[in-house]
């Protein structure tokens, strides 16, 4: 019996390699991507994708096949063209249903999970001179107020990783 956080899965009983995956987004993914997490989001959702392996969808690895086949000039739809599709769609879908409403419209002319992932890989992990300056600021000026001790040093050690991972010294 499936679990809430199992991913539905839709079996192809003619060829059982050939199943589609649907991502609980709000049980397997419950962290939604804001102006300020995309690192923690994007780790939590390349985990599930590798997972899964479901990453060659976002990170082009896995292209999309043709849409028909030729053999001795006779022309017949891919099935693995309209399964690529379903399954690209069922990924686009589980990382629109990620974001938080403001992002959303950032990704509305993303055909594909790879164009979405890209969009949000660029507006979100190159670091900016602002956004770097803006995590030193919060880095220097935090306070403990009524924060219990490990929310405060995990609030430093969130920042810390931030700038990290995005380069400065």
């Amino acid at each position: 019996m499936a679990r809430e956080s199992d991913p539905a899965t839709i079996l192809n009983t003619n060829a059982p390699h050939q199943t589609l995956i649907s991502i609980n987004v709000a049980a397997q993914a419950p962290l939604k991507l804001s102006s300020t997490n995309y690192l923690s989001w994007k780790l939590q959702f390349q985990s599930l994708f590798i997972g899964y392996d479901l990453l060659g969808y976002i990170d082009g690895s896995k292209p999309c096949p043709p849409a028909t086949l030729t053999q001795e000039n006779t022309t017949t739809p891919n099935p693995s063209y309209s399964l690529w599709i379903r399954q690209d769609q069922l990924i686009l879908n589980a990382i629109i249903g990620s974001l938080s409403p403001t992002i959303i419209s950032f990704i509305a002319q993303a055909q594909t999970s790879k164009q979405a992932w890209t969009i949000l890989a660029n507006t979100y992990a190159k670091p900016s001179r602002g956004r770097i300056k803006q995590i030193k600021h919060q880095l220097k000026n935090t306070t403990k107020g009524s924060l219990s001790i490990t929310e405060f040093m995990q609030s430093i050690k969130t920042r810390a990783d931030d700038l990290a991972l995005i380069g400065p010294p």
